[in-house]
């Protein structure tokens, strides 16, 4: 499938799923802006996109931050004023048993793999043009890893 001509917003771009996604559009012609907190790892990213001559971006935003969402979707809309494509691939956990997770680690994780994507398509709706579906977006998904999918780790039974 080409994109030649689409805008594609990929957050979590500069790592697994979000940095596989968004390379592969900007192979299929797309425009890609990346979005991650991890600078280091998206100015390798986009090394590797500029060696291959690919359209690839990145803006730093923190997808925890409710603000820092709005202060970027603000500076996306100004920058794109189309966007074809979102894709909220951004995402973090850490494998440990349930049960030994603070409540503020526990938030952060909500912050991040649920609210993240929620505020983010939210800032983005209102500051595109009304089309009948609000948005000039055709297209968003949420991708997640296979880790989600893994049975419960439970702590081992005392000898």
């Amino acid at each position: 499938m080409r994109l030649d001509g689409r805008t594609a917003l990929v957050t979590g771009s500069a790592s697994g799923i979000g940095r596989a996604i968004a390379l592969q559009f900007a192979r299929q012609g797309a425009c890609v802006i990346g979005i991650d907190i991890d600078a280091q790892k998206a100015a390798e990213v986009g090394r590797e996109a500029a060696s291959e001559k690919l359209a690839v971006e990145f803006v730093a935003i923190d997808l925890t931050d409710v603000a820092a969402i709005g202060r970027g979707a603000a500076e996306l809309t100004a920058r794109c004023p189309r966007l074809d494509i979102l894709v909220n691939a951004a995402g973090w956990d850490r494998v440990s048993p349930f049960v030994d997770n603070a409540p503020e680690f526990i938030e952060r994780i909500i912050a991040l793999n649920l609210g993240g994507p929620v505020h983010f398509t939210r800032a983005l709706l209102p500051t595109t043009p009304a089309t009948p579906a609000r948005s000039s977006m055709s297209r968003a998904m949420r991708a997640a890893s296979a880790a989600a999918a893994k049975p419960p780790m439970r702590r081992p039974k005392a000898a």
